[in-house]
């Protein structure tokens, strides 16, 4: 019986211990990288501007082979939105909130929670190529458990996002001919013909210098 009495205090004392050190955790869970993407940046945004492509190298979906996804009607620019359900990453959606074409996205991810997480990518030119940022930020309440929960994950979802830029990387830099990056130039046919009165009008007469 004594021996049942110290180990109830035991966990009890336990209990507290990670409690406390729970609410000593930030509330906010805040991380980004960083990587420079051989590329120019009209091609690295619209891999990541336009959904399709970005499934093809997002570091979550390669992590079950199994996750179904379902896009929105929207699937490039400001709107653009995405479902998906895994029986080991779960369910969630991602939505576009704010985009800035060649600078910058803001994503809206709902994990199912009553918190709402948001990532952000930045691009910026640099003499190699494109720096590329992104960044992500959630909110893990009052709950001293969710807390300790956000520092033990903020290490994996760096090394994911890592993996995941590497992956972005290697599509940006192999499309040479992204649309994204083709400027509309005029034709021949836009051009403004020149004016034939004027042309003549600037002609010697040769009857006059006789």
């Amino acid at each position: 019986m004594k021996a049942l009495k110290i180990i109830g205090f035991t966990l009890i004392g336990l209990l507290l211990i990670v409690i406390v050190v729970g609410y000593m955790q930030p509330s906010k869970v805040e991380l980004s990288v960083s990587k420079v993407v051989n590329a120019p940046v009209c091609a690295v945004f619209d891999h990541v501007n336009n959904l399709e492509k970005r499934t093809e190298w997002s570091p979550w979906e390669q992590l079950d082979s199994a996750m179904k996804i379902e896009y929105g009607q929207v699937k490039k620019g400001l709107g653009a939105n995405y479902s998906w359900e895994s029986p080991d990453q779960g369910s969630g959606e991602l939505r576009y909130i704010e985009v800035e074409k060649n600078k910058r996205i803001k994503s809206e991810i709902d994990f199912g929670q009553s918190t709402k997480s948001y990532g952000t990518f930045s691009f910026q030119e640099v003499a190699d190529g494109t720096k590329v940022t992104w960044k992500f930020e959630t909110n893990m309440g009052s709950n001293p458990f969710q807390r300790i929960f956000g520092v033990i994950v903020k290490t994996a979802i760096k090394t994911t996002f890592e993996g995941g830029l590497k992956n972005l990387a290697k599509n940006a830099s192999a499309d040479k001919n992204n649309p994204n990056c083709i400027e509309a130039i005029p034709s021949q046919t836009e051009q403004p013909a020149e004016d034939s009165a004027t042309v003549n009008a600037s002609q010697p007469d040769s009857t006059s210098a006789s």
